[in-house]
């Protein structure tokens, strides 16, 4: 069943999933549940619903201290090694794109993909959200690390 609707939420436009649990929709007449169920789909794993713009100021605000303190963030970047390649902090990883090491996260959901990274040296920030599932993230990842 879809989520009960919120006033001054969704518009007239209904949710066609049975004929007696017809809701309305956010702004359109797909025959659909609301686009509020992809920020609750991952459960436990969190998910982030954002834009680029907004992405970009976190992450400039993050590496430039603006968000935690300094041990807090020591902690958050204290990387364990696994599987002799992977850097994993508390919610950050460390990686590396053609010559460059980021700090950053990933994630994926059926039909989309995301990544939000800063260079740590530079304090140069990359974000990638692509609504391809097909395309490896990190061959895109690449491309755009090598056009900027």
């Amino acid at each position: 069943m879809p989520p009960t609707p919120r006033a001054g939420r969704w518009s007239s436009a209904t949710c066609c999933a049975s004929s007696a649990s017809r809701r309305p929709l956010p702004q359109g007449s797909s025959d659909a549940y609301s686009y509020h169920a992809v920020e609750t789909a991952s459960g436990a794993a969190g998910a982030v619903v954002s834009t680029a713009p907004n992405l970009v100021t976190f992450l400039t605000a993050l590496e430039e201290g603006r968000l935690l303190s300094v041990r807090s963030w020591d902690q958050m970047t204290d990387f364990t090694t696994f599987a002799d390649r992977e850097r994993v902090g508390l919610g950050v990883f460390e990686f590396t794109v053609g010559e460059q090491t980021l700090v950053g996260h990933g994630g994926d959901f059926p039909g989309y993909q995301a990544l939000a990274a800063f260079e740590p040296t530079s304090g140069e920030v990359l974000v990638v959200l692509t609504n391809d599932d097909n395309t490896p993230l990190g061959h895109l990842v690449e491309i755009v690390a090598a056009t900027s």
